[in-house]
């Protein structure tokens, strides 16, 4: 087949791909490109004449594809317009090659279609671009650029190449009734599938630098690609042979039978950590380019590892939502080596650590989460509900197998009878989990992920054992965000798309592990007994807190004083957010019931109600605010005469404060 009689796609064939069948548009194409005469019939007398049939399926193929490219192509048409109007912008003031910038700086999409189009008329056996035929005199310089470009995109797309279109058809079945032997080889020649019998797991090389879980549901959709590759043939009675591409597998063929044929065994190293651009040896602490051969590891982040790295944004807002001036303890330090346990302690398992993360709400605490999943990899991290485990669900903790993180969640106010899960995940000691439709799997204590809890306020433990309390590592979210924050929505994306905030909160993690594990100390969020279980009541009964510190019985002839349901709620939340704690709202059962504590008699409470600027308003009889609270969060109105908000318009006659009025 000649090359000048393949017909280029045209606008035509584009605008009814969906309408019209592909071959009948390689044929209008070609009569309408090649037709020598108003003579239809004259012309493709002359062309079956002249052309084989198996010149035509060939002339056809290249044509279906090309049209297949071009109309995606063309589906980018705005952004492929603006790429490389950038791109000649930026040759021309390169120099590379001499253009006129007034005169050849605009480009179309016809441009770049029309090039496209060119080279693959011009060299229809090219699988992709090639440098030697791009510098030719068949193009013009503003089409070499164009086809440059197109080049250097098509050499970086083959060093992260994730699919299997390079290898398309090339899966030979011997036996259509039984495929999976020669797919499993297929993928151990072309994607170095290996079999980890510790995780009873399949893995394949991403080709991005590691190697990630084979399943089918990923986003390589593998179950489709690789129906898309079988074929097979069969010999026919005249001695050629047909070529049966219909040749199909299933999903559970493939989940049940593949690792039966897949003859690679490897476990990882659980002493290397693998980043995009090195890889870091957890025992010596040095680094080794990553290679283009991607290492087995326990963990791999999707980040480099930059020791100059700055932590810019994230980096404050750690010291902000973090930082407690009543306390020495480094806070943000602390969460550091944490981390740096996760990401080294893989394989060496010198420590029961697990980390709580409480405090008032609305502050940050799940955005934290969220940053830390994304420097590991969404893919080394998962979420368990916590309920679910506590009720015996027996496939929720099946989630952790291939993890380094485990969040929980749902942690506010559920009741722990029993710790038994928490120790033996911590334990140090191997886990058994069950998967729906699988067999159960004994995780490596080497394996086994590390336990983040998150939450308002812990849950609620029956029986607080010693071997519980010295696994804790407690951080407290203590500090509202300013307004100036909260109306920065676009802060978290920004942080999230910073790789150098990642890379900072990687390294720094590191590091800080190393330094703590050099200096032979405990991490500086261990806590002794006394001051672990009083932060952690402070969080689980935050409003028993408020109510002993903050209030106190008086004298009920004491008219005065008219603690009000509306005084009572706003000077409690207020309380909540000075003390980093959550607390539920003013008509939980809870609040009457600290009272009834407080005033030490149930039958001699009384909740009255009294005229405030002419609204009816009720009020706890005997109880008060201690002095303190009075002299620091409360004044007196000089309108209405009654106590309010200090620094806050009055709660009942609205008018605002006068610095110069004395309570």
């Amino acid at each position: 087949m000649k090359k000048d009689l393949i017909p280029m796609p045209s606008e035509y064939a584009i605008q009814h791909y969906n309408e019209e069948d592909s071959t009948n548009l390689f044929y209008k194409d070609m009569f309408e490109q090649f037709g020598q005469s108003d003579d239809e019939e004259m012309f493709w007398d002359y062309y079956w004449s002249s052309v084989s049939s198996k010149d035509n399926d060939v002339a056809l193929e290249v044509y279906k594809m090309n049209l297949e490219n071009l109309i995606q192509d063309y589906q980018e048409k705005d952004e492929w317009e603006e790429y490389y109007h950038k791109m000649i912008e930026s040759d021309i003031n390169n120099d590379k090659p001499q253009l006129d910038k007034n005169k050849d700086i605009t480009i179309k999409f016809d441009d770049i279609f029309k090039t496209q189009a060119k080279y693959r008329n011009v060299f229809p056996n090219d699988v992709g671009y090639e440098k030697k035929h791009i510098d030719t005199d068949e193009f013009s310089d503003k089409e070499k650029i164009i086809l440059h470009r197109m080049y250097s995109e098509q050499v970086r797309a083959s060093k992260r190449q994730t699919n299997l279109d390079k290898y398309k058809n090339t899966i030979y079945i011997q036996n259509p009734q039984n495929c999976t032997k020669e797919i499993a080889q297929y993928l151990m020649d072309n994607y170095g599938m290996f079999y980890d019998p510790n995780k009873g797991r399949l893995f394949v090389n991403n080709f991005m630098g590691s190697y990630e879980e084979f399943t089918i549901n990923s986003k390589h959709n593998w179950l489709e690609q690789l129906n898309a590759c079988l074929y097979s043939t069969k010999t026919m009675k005249d001695g050629n042979e047909m070529i049966i591409s219909d040749i199909t597998t299933t999903r559970k063929t493939l989940e049940t039978s593949l690792p039966n044929f897949v003859d690679r065994i490897k476990e990882p190293l659980y002493t290397k950590i693998g980043f995009k651009n090195n890889v870091l040896d957890t025992e010596t602490y040095e680094i080794s380019p990553a290679g283009t051969n991607p290492i087995y590891t326990k963990l791999t982040v999707p980040y480099d590892y930059n020791p100059n790295a700055r932590g810019g944004e994230l980096e404050r807002w750690l010291h902000y939502e973090l930082d407690n001036p009543d306390s020495e303890i480094d806070n943000v330090q602390g969460l550091l080596e944490f981390l740096g346990f996760t990401l080294i302690e893989p394989g060496h398992v010198k420590h029961q650590w697990m980390l709580f993360i409480f405090g008032i709400g609305g502050a940050g605490k799940s955005m934290l989460l969220r940053f830390i999943s994304h420097a590991l990899g969404e893919d080394n991290t998962c979420t368990i509900s916590l309920p679910k485990i506590l009720h015996d669900n027996r496939f929720e903790y099946s989630n952790i197998i291939n993890k380094t993180l485990v969040k929980i969640e749902e942690v506010d106010g559920n009741k722990v009878q029993n710790l038994s899960w928490f120790k033996e995940h911590t334990g140090g000691n191997p886990v058994s989990v069950e998967e729906k439709g699988r067999p159960q799997v004994t995780i490596p204590s080497k394996d086994v992920a590390k336990l983040i809890a998150i939450g308002n306020r812990p849950m609620e433990i029956d029986k607080m054992e010693q071997s519980f309390i010295r696994r804790i590592l407690l951080l407290e979210f203590l500090r509202k965000p300013t307004q100036k924050m909260l109306n920065d929505v676009d802060f978290e994306q920004r942080v999230l798309n910073d790789d150098e905030c990642m890379e900072w909160l990687l390294y720094q993690s590191v590091q800080a592990y190393k330094n703590m594990m050099d200096e032979h100390r405990k991490c500086v969020l261990e806590r002794n007994d006394d001051e672990l279980m009083s932060t952690l009541a402070k969080h689980a009964h935050s409003e028993k807190m408020i109510i002993d510190k903050y209030f106190t019985c008086i004298d009920s002839m004491e008219e005065d004083i008219k603690l009000t349901k509306n005084l009572f709620n706003g000077l409690t939340k207020i309380l909540a957010i000075e003390n980093g704690v959550d607390i539920r709202n003013d008509r939980s059962k809870i609040w009457k019931e600290l009272i009834y504590e407080l005033t030490g008699n149930k039958l001699n409470f009384k909740r009255n109600r009294r005229s405030i600027n002419g609204s009816t308003y009720a009020y706890w009889y005997d109880v008060a605010p201690t002095p303190e609270v009075y002299e620091k969060y409360l004044r007196k109105c000089p309108v209405c005469k009654e106590y309010t908000l200090r620094d806050k318009p009055c709660i009942y006659c609205g008018s605002e404060p006068d610095e110069n009025v004395q309570n």
